[in-house]
């Protein structure tokens, strides 16, 4: 495991990232050394979407490691990385185990610079974990643009604004992880996800987009984003993720938001271990779902 150490763009160096920060310095400097590590992760979305970032580092750097997916908790390990929903994080020295769960964060941001509180999901903290393994990993690189996800599947946005989520989207086309387009730049989306969109109004604006200058496009789009607000039930920060601030990357088939919804909407009740496995797999040898 080769320590990429913190870059110009590194999560690390995001407030956000403050209260964990040391936590995941120090594992990473302990764990390189161990013969092999034990992934754990839930037979959940989040589970799997975490454990793909340290697989990849694992993969891209050679090291040795085991994989385990289980809604079970086992308290008898040691050179361990788990990931759990149900958790804080946490750093066990001794026992050589580093838990990536949620924490509560602080970060200032807007025009106002005020200090926005929110929670930090498992997946955002298992990329910056990646990151400091083998920054430069090719297949690192090629999952850096799902370090949001966890934030995504957050009901944060639901209700109101996440800055979490806004900061880490922010940071991740900063750093030319992604893009973030609008509704209409993306060519296949999950259009069940917008209650009340016109597919028919959509292709016409997707033809005309390209002649249109800004005003006319926010215009347009915002016209075409109305009948979904009216409709849908869902809430204006989602809504408005959904019509402006869509993210894609790579070779990536279509945007974050629309492969999220599908797995959501795809995810077995039964046999949900070898779902995990298999989805799993896929997202760390295509970098996509």
């Amino acid at each position: 495991m080769t320590k990429g150490g913190l870059r110009l763009h590194s999560l690390l160096k995001l407030d956000l990232f403050s209260p964990v920060a040391e936590i995941l310095l120090s594992a990473a400097e302990v764990l390189s050394r161990a013969p092999s590590l034990t992934l754990i992760c839930e037979p959940t979305l989040i589970g799997i979407l975490g454990m793909a970032q340290i697989e990849a580092a694992a993969l891209d750097s050679g090291m040795a490691y085991r994989r385990q997916i289980s809604g079970e908790k086992d308290d008898d390990r040691t050179s361990c990385i788990i990931i759990s929903e149900n958790s804080e994080t946490s750093w066990d020295s001794d026992s050589q185990v580093l838990v990536l769960g949620e924490v509560s964060v602080d970060s200032v941001m807007g025009h106002d610079m005020k200090t926005r509180t929110g929670i930090l999901q498992s997946t955002s903290q298992a990329a910056a974990l990646a990151a400091i393994m083998v920054a430069e990993g090719k297949r690192v690189r090629r999952l850096r643009g799902w370090a949001c996800a966890g934030q995504w599947l957050r009901g944060t946005l639901d209700q109101v604004y996440d800055p979490v989520w806004t900061r880490l989207r922010d940071h991740l086309k900063d750093e030319g992880s992604v893009r973030i387009l609008t509704l209409p730049e993306v060519e296949v989306v999950a259009e069940e996800e917008l209650q009340g969109l016109s597919p028919k109004a959509l292709k016409r604006l997707r033809k005309a987009w390209p002649t249109m200058d800004f005003h006319l496009r926010s215009s347009a789009l915002s016209e075409l984003m109305m009948m979904v607000v009216s409709t849908s039930g869902q809430s204006a920060p989602r809504i408005e993720e959904l019509g402006w601030h869509r993210l894609r990357a790579g070779a990536w088939p279509s945007d974050l938001a629309s492969m999220i919804y599908r797995e959501v909407e795809n995810w077995p009740t039964e046999d949900v271990i070898s779902h995990s496995m298999t989805r799993l797999d896929t997202l760390i040898s295509a970098g996509h779902l």
